[in-house]
């Protein structure tokens, strides 16, 4: 008789264990869990080192990053080809304000594991090596050109990461260097109106 209570009994045991053991996988999951519009930390070995941010954030850091290599890559080359003092000296302002950008959002680009760049976009390396096979005026027309283009560009893309980004460090510097940007453009115009080039405000 006692043989037969122990017999009755062990499955009952069994299915308060495996209760036990499926309570305790459920909390391990769900403390596991995520926003996932954020970034979680994601080292691959040793400690934890990036901060959580959103998708949009990462985006236009790795963006801006990117684009200041070919920023200055673009202005050293009006250095070494344009024949007019006024566009190498814009070409010099450009790489000292690139600079001083990369230089504010590289921490930020450190906390998010976003690495630097170790060349241009593709995109931009294409504007590189169309630039290259010009000279004198029509170098001009084109470096002023896609200057305007980009930094309009840019004034668009820092004016909506100003109100929509979800981390303050990177919503002070865009609002900030979106003003920066607006001066630059201007500073763009002005030469190109002073070599009678006409820049399209679109």
């Amino acid at each position: 008789m006692i043989g037969k209570r122990v017999r009755n009994r062990v499955p009952i045991y069994s299915a308060i264990v495996i209760l036990a053991l499926l309570s305790a996988f459920a909390q391990i999951g769900n403390s596991q869990t995520y926003n996932q519009d954020t970034l979680p930390g994601k080292g691959v070995a040793g400690p934890v080192t990036t901060t959580p941010h959103s998708f949009g954030d990462e985006a236009f850091v790795r963006g801006v990053v990117e684009r200041d290599a070919g920023y200055l890559q673009m202005s050293k080359l009006a250095q070494e080809k344009s024949q007019s003092d006024d566009v190498k000296q814009l070409g010099e302002k450009i790489i000292t304000a690139r600079i001083a950008l990369d230089g504010q959002f590289r921490p930020i680009a450190a906390s998010y594991e976003v690495t630097e760049p170790k060349s241009p976009s593709k995109k931009d390396k294409q504007e590189i090596a169309r630039l290259q096979g010009l000279s004198g005026a029509l170098f001009d027309e084109e470096f002023l050109k896609a200057l305007a283009k980009n930094h309009r560009q840019e004034i668009k893309d820092f004016g909506i990461e100003a109100q929509t980004a979800q981390d303050q460090r990177v919503q002070q510097v865009a609002q900030q260097d979106g003003i920066t940007l607006t001066q630059q453009l201007q500073s763009v115009q002005q030469v190109a109106q002073t070599h009678n080039i006409t820049i399209e405000d679109k």
